[in-house]
C-alpha cells in the first residue's frame, strides 16, 4: 500500500562517518603535526580510541567497525585490507571515506588520542598494546571465530585502567 499523501516524507537519512573518515583524520593531523604514523599505530589509535570514546561517552562507540585481535596487533579487518598495501609507505587519505564531517565529541577523542601517543613509535605502542589483557585475552583463542575484541572487553579494561592511560 502506497502513501499518496503529499504532506508525508521519508524520515530524513542521517549522515554518519565511517572508520575511513576516522584514519583519515588521524593521518592528516599525524602529518600537520609531524608525528610518526604507519599502518599499525593508525589500528593501534583507534583502538585506544574506541576505549576512551566508550568510556568518555556512556558506552557509546566511536564507530560501528569490530576490531579483531590479529598476530601483530588489534586490527579492524576493513581498514587493514585498504592499507596493509602501505606497510612502510606514508599513508595517503583512503578513498574510501564517505568525507561527512566528524562530530566534535569524535574529534575530541581523536586528537586527545593523538595527543596522548604522539611520542610513541608504531613499535613501542604496538608492544604496549599487545601486553594489554583485550589482545592477549582474544588472540590466545584459537579458534578464529573467537578473536573479537569486544566494545565490552575494552570497557572492563580499561575503565579502571582509565586515569593510568588516558591523562
Amino acid at each position: 500500500m502506497t502513501n499518496n499523501n503529499p504532506t508525508h516524507h521519508a524520515p530524513a537519512e542521517k549522515t554518519t562517518t565511517n572508520i575511513f573518515d576516522l584514519a583519515n583524520y588521524i593521518i592528516t593531523v599525524s602529518y600537520q603535526q609531524k608525528h610518526e604514523i604507519n599502518h599499525t599505530k593508525l589500528q593501534n589509535l583507534l583502538y585506544y580510541a574506541q576505549a576512551y570514546h566508550l568510556i568518555q561517552n556512556n558506552h557509546q562507540p566511536l564507530f560501528e567497525e569490530p576490531i579483531e585481535a590479529w598476530p601483530n596487533c588489534p586490527l579492524i579487518p576493513d581498514l587493514y585490507f585498504e592499507i596493509r598495501k602501505y606497510p612502510l609507505q606514508k599513508l595517503p587519505l583512503l578513498p574510501q571515506a564517505t568525507n561527512n564531517p566528524l562530530s566534535k565529541e569524535q574529534q575530541k577523542t581523536l586528537d586527545f588520542i593523538i595527543n596522548q601517543f604522539k611520542h610513541k613509535t608504531p613499535k613501542e605502542l604496538n608492544r604496549q598494546v599487545c601486553q594489554e589483557d583485550p589482545w592477549e585475552d582474544r588472540f590466545g583463542n584459537y579458534d578464529i571465530s573467537l578473536n573479537r575484541i569486544t566494545n565490552q572487553d575494552l570497557i572492563d579494561y580499561f575503565t579502571p585502567r582509565f586515569p593510568r592511560y588516558f591523562y
